[in-house]
């Protein structure tokens, strides 16, 4: 029996418009809470000002997008893109009578965008998912104007980033594990190289390129949610849905104990690493 995801490209349009986008949305709510420290970090250091063209890229459900717009005013505007149709209506339906906000259905690396337009372009884990960086990033660069401001925020590398990889890898002791992507291959982790980012966004065309991290701890809430939210969405999910019955259990059990472990008043707290991505079209 082949799975729904078999035979897909990882990561692209199909995904995020089939499993992928109803996995995002069902957890969306929770989502916008567990990533808000790591978002209000990018919109610190992006300084959106009020009159400035913004686009969003990988908007997701427009939460982001809609702060923007509350910054830059009825003067200013944001077009904030997704390629996922289901992401875009939900952004629509709860952000659509934003001021100055509007949501487009489009890939940012190869949609018509516009040339010179705009002054800030911003992205919350929206651009390590591209099939070709450079090109993306050439795209994204000819909708910008000169000395125009890129600021995105990504993750590190999975040996980084145990919120994902520490209950996933106590999963797959006992259900089989998916092939592992290729590090550039694209997927959360693939701007886990700051070498390979620079390198990309210099031949794009920008410059003062630079590349800070941030870590820290995410909150994933308490043990149960947070087992609810790993076996449903993640690296984990595929293979728990299609496991039989005994050994889904045994993986259960297995994840709740990682999560455990890290469980304090608070909720369980899940080491994260992060790039803060900065850089300036030419």
């Amino acid at each position: 029996m082949t799975s729904s995801t078999e035979n897909k490209i990882p990561y692209q349009a199909d995904y995020w418009n089939e499993d992928g986008g109803n996995r995002w949305l069902n957890h969306l709510a929770w989502l916008e809470i567990m990533l808000a420290p790591l978002g209000d970090a990018m919109l610190n250091r992006a300084a959106a000002r009020a009159g400035e063209a913004i686009l969003d890229v990988g908007c997701g459900g427009g939460k982001l997008a809609s702060r923007l717009a509350a910054t830059v005013g009825t003067q200013g505007s944001v077009l904030a893109v997704d390629v996922s149709a289901m992401l875009i209506d939900r952004a629509r339906m709860d952000y659509g009578k934003t001021p100055a906000l509007s949501f487009r259905l489009a890939d940012a690396a190869t949609a018509d965008i516009g040339s010179g337009r705009f002054d800030l372009v911003c992205s919350r884990f929206g651009v390590m998912f591209f099939a070709d960086p450079l090109a993306a990033f050439i795209n994204v660069a000819r909708a910008m104007k000169p000395g125009a401001r890129l600021v995105f925020i990504c993750w590190q590398g999975k040996d980084r980033n145990p919120w994902m990889f520490e209950p996933a890898g106590a999963a797959f002791e006992h259900v089989p594990a998916p092939p592992p992507p290729a590090p550039e291959d694209p997927g959360p982790f693939s701007f886990g190289n700051p070498d390979r980012v620079r390198g990309i966004l210099d031949a794009a065309g920008f410059n003062g390129i630079s590349i800070e991290p941030l870590t820290g701890s995410l909150n994933m809430g308490r043990v149960d949610h947070a087992l609810e939210f790993v076996s449903t969405m993640g690296p984990a999910a595929q293979p728990l849905a299609e496991a039989a019955p005994d050994a889904r259990a045994r993986a259960i059990a297995a994840v709740r104990a990682v999560l455990a472990a890290r469980d304090t008043p608070d909720g369980v707290q899940m080491p994260y690493a992060t790039w803060i991505v900065c850089a300036n079209k030419r």
